[in-house]
């Protein structure tokens, strides 16, 4: 009844939506613009360069109006449909969050894009190359043309140098073999800002300090004909401050004479650099406090900072010095700057490195709460947590977390249950204390002997203990776990946990047991019982920065976790005597031997006016062997949920074409998923998805009691679940909460030849799922 009545209120709301969008877009936006005025609704490019096309479109002046999944101008009809009365209050709003005023064609600006697109154009060395414009006119609509022929390229046939500092050429010149201009390539205006920055970077890592890529010009000398010039790069000196004095100077280099670290600068209090008057010297370094405030131990200090003292400047290691000091987690603010600039020489200056750190309060305490909602099962959750950023003075962090939850959920199977006990709504409760310790550093004494700037590590000791209770069994499992985790490049990060130890134990009710038993699978039965995991872990993270400028950005995710092969081997030698179901044990409790790979590999690739188009695909084996015959049930996989199958709750999907009605036994050892969704703003604060997802579970060995269920080439693709669906997300910057509605298109747990049913694509057939932040 409470299913019926979500629904019946989704219905509803999903009706009022189809009619607010059936009135405004009754009105015909067209009968609003002025006579001899036109709608801009497309620009048309036409290169016989097709690598161009895409670079070519964000250089237009004016754009049409934006659609929503490509097909209607939603935002415009709002603005029109409210420009009726644009005096009235609520009109006024919705033409100014909502609406978007039309684009009418403007002929001026027309004529400044073909000359922009003429002026790429030849910024990629095609200098002959022309374009010729058209408007295509119907009833009060325009497209507008552009045909660009890009013609022959110039390519570059000599590459010289002109400079008035000599040692700065033949520095230059000594980076020559790394150079990205090249003879015999066309001429190009990003190549050639690429090259002044990479020369530009060069410099200011041995030392030049204010050198700037606006020293560096070119000159392109188009005489010597077929298409080809010579080239010629230009290095000028460094020009005086002073705007009346036209005398210049060969650039510098800067030699840092000393480093001083301020701990605790406040900005907002105007500190004075006079209020630090308790100075620490190591290794060179001055360490400066104010009276009674050394809550930092230097070593930490030393470990991050990379800026040497007595060597000449480098840009790079006060970028590097930057992030590993924000990095720490204890500062709020890192700010670095250069001052008592002093001639040291005739070519190098001296001058003073002061590092500013603003730390954090490094006690917190934290209290969250949310409201899951899937498919019917209702839940309330609640964490509490402390936090200490710095809890011996050397960066560590110390977390106390406590999280506990409540959830109505349906049987697990529906002659399983066992004596059930409420609250309210809910009938399963979790409930679970968390501690995580951190260290910046190995914990070995083998990590001093790394070199400081390779050591950005970060030790974690995790200890977990969770209790749940359902109408079928009840469950603690305690966990441990040592972690490393190497930070030491831009886009990839390693984890690496050599221990791994987890505790499981079960009691089922007497309904649920006898369930089990009549199955007579003793891998399923296995997995409800007593349970040891002790192994280790290794994750691979790659990542592109996470910049707007990016228009496609990659991550992948590759884990291996393995289980029990220590123990075993050391039982195996030691010829140790094995249990009545023919398996080794470590306190009377069988420990579970496996391998288990599995990896998430995504691409976000993003378009013009925020929107995106997100691909993600999901892979992973378990596989037991030796003292095993199942995965554990909480190392198996499963499908169906709000981040994976939208169109199945939690667990209820395969494994295969698998159905008995049951769920306890929706779990496998294989797992294979693909999701695309396309996300597109509606207003500023909510967006829109439309989404496929696609994939299932599966066993590795066939077993007579789970017919399908088993991985086949055959049956593979017949196999294969596929869902659709729509989402909402409400983006309020410091979360987002998200709404996704989706419907089976392909099951296959269906009848073979009635898989599909995409007929069955209507308002009460579709799922909703809640979230917080995107599903992938």
């Amino acid at each position: 009844m409470y299913f019926n009545r979500v629904t019946n209120k989704a219905n509803i709301r999903l009706f009022s939506i189809l009619l607010v969008y059936t009135i405004i877009t009754a009105c015909n936006p067209l009968r609003q613009i002025p006579e001899g005025k036109y709608l801009l609704t497309n620009n048309q490019i036409k290169v016989d360069k097709s690598e161009f096309k895409e670079k070519l479109a964000p250089v237009i002046k004016q754009k049409p109006n934006r659609k929503v999944l490509g097909l209607f101008r939603f935002h415009m009809s709002v603005y029109t449909w409210a420009a009726k009365h644009p005096t009235r209050r609520f009109n006024k709003w919705m033409m100014n969050t909502i609406g978007e005023e039309p684009v009418l064609i403007d002929t001026l600006l027309l004529r400044k894009s073909s000359e922009q697109l003429l002026l790429y154009m030849k910024h990629q060395g095609y200098y002959d190359a022309t374009i010729i414009d058209s408007v295509k006119y119907k009833r009060k609509k325009a497209q507008v043309y552009y045909n660009i022929k890009a013609n022959q390229p110039y390519t570059i046939a000599k590459l010289d140098m002109k400079m008035q500092d000599t040692s700065l050429q033949r520095l230059i010149e000594s980076y020559s073999a790394e150079s990205l201009i090249l003879t015999g390539d066309v001429i190009s205006q990003d190549v050639c800002n690429a090259e002044a920055e990479r020369i530009t970077k060069a410099l200011k890592n041995i030392g030049y300090y204010a050198f700037s890529q606006s020293y560096i010009k070119y000159k392109a000398d188009t005489a010597f004909g077929n298409h080809t010039l010579k080239l010629l790069m230009m290095v000028s000196n460094e020009q005086s401050k002073d705007t009346s004095i036209q005398e210049s100077k060969i650039h510098h280099q800067f030699f840092v004479d000393s480093v001083m670290i301020y701990v605790g600068f406040d900005p907002l209090m105007n500190d004075s650099i006079q209020f630090f008057t308790d100075t620490v010297y190591a290794d060179e370094y001055y360490f400066l406090y104010k009276p009674g405030s050394r809550i930092f131990n230097t070593r930490i200090l030393l470990r991050n900072t990379l800026i040497q003292p007595s060597a000449l400047f480098n840009q790079s290691e006060v970028e590097q010095t930057y992030t590993r000091l924000a990095d720490i987690g204890t500062f709020k603010f890192v700010n670095i700057k250069f001052t008592n600039i002093t001639p040291r020489d005739s070519l190098i200056n001296n001058m003073t490195c002061n590092i500013f750190l603003t730390p954090i309060k490094p006690k917190s305490y934290n209290i969250d709460s949310e409201v899951n909602y899937n498919g019917g099962n209702v839940g309330l959750a609640g964490y509490l947590t402390f936090r200490n950023n710095n809890a011996f003075r050397n960066g560590e962090l110390i977390e106390f977390a406590l999280h506990g939850s409540v959830e109505a959920t349906p049987a697990i199977s529906s002659t399983a249950t066992g004596e059930q006990k409420k609250i309210f709504l809910f009938n399963t409760f979790d409930l679970g204390p968390e501690i995580n310790l951190s260290f910046r550093d190995f914990l070995f004494p083998f990590a001093k002997k790394l070199k400081k700037e390779k050591s950005n590590i970060v030790t974690t000791i995790a200890t977990k203990y969770n209790y749940e209770v359902r109408s079928e069994f009840k469950r603690s499992s305690a966990n441990l776990s040592l972690g490393y985790n190497f930070r030491n490049l831009k886009k990839v990060s390693f984890l690496w946990s050599p221990i791994t130890i987890n505790l499981l134990d079960v009691n089922l009710s007497e309904a649920f047991e006898n369930i089990l038993l009549a199955t007579g699978d003793k891998g399923l039965i296995s997995s409800y019982q007593k349970q040891l995991i002790a192994g280790g872990a290794f994750s691979f993270v790659y990542s592109t920065p996470n910049a707007k400028s990016k228009k496609l950005l990659k991550y992948l995710r590759f884990n291996i976790e393995t289980s029990g092969h220590t123990l075993y081997l050391f039982d195996k030698i030691s010829n140790n005597t094995l249990n009545i179901d023919n398996r080794y044990t470590r306190f009377n409790i069988p420990y579970t031997t496996y391998t288990r790979p599995d990896f998430d590999f995504r691409i976000y690739r993003f378009f013009k006016s925020s929107n995106s188009l997100v691909y993600r695909f999901v892979c992973g084996v378990g596989y037991t062997y030796w003292n095993s015959t199942r995965m554990p049930f909480d190392k198996s996989f499963f499908a169906g949920g709000s981040n994976d199958q939208r169109a199945w709750k939690p667990r209820t999907l395969g494994p295969g074409s698998f159905n008995n009605g049951d769920n306890f036994n929706r779990i496998g050892d294989i797992k294979i998923n693909s999701n695309v969704e396309y996300r597109f703003d509606i207003l500023k604060i909510i967006e829109g998805a439309a989404f496929v997802d696609a994939g299932n579970i599966w066993n590795l060995k066939k077993d007579k009691d789970f017919p399908g269920a088993e991985i086949t080439t055959k049956r593979f693709l017949d196999e294969i679940a596929i869902g659709t669906g729509l989402g909402v997300r409400f983006n309020f910057t410091f979360f987002i909460f998200r709404i996704d509605a989706g419907v089976r298109v392909k099951d296959p747990t269906n009848p073979a030849g009635q898989t599909w049913v995409y007929q069955n694509i209507k308002p009460k057939n579709f799922l909703f799922n809640y979230g917080i932040a995107y599903p992938f």
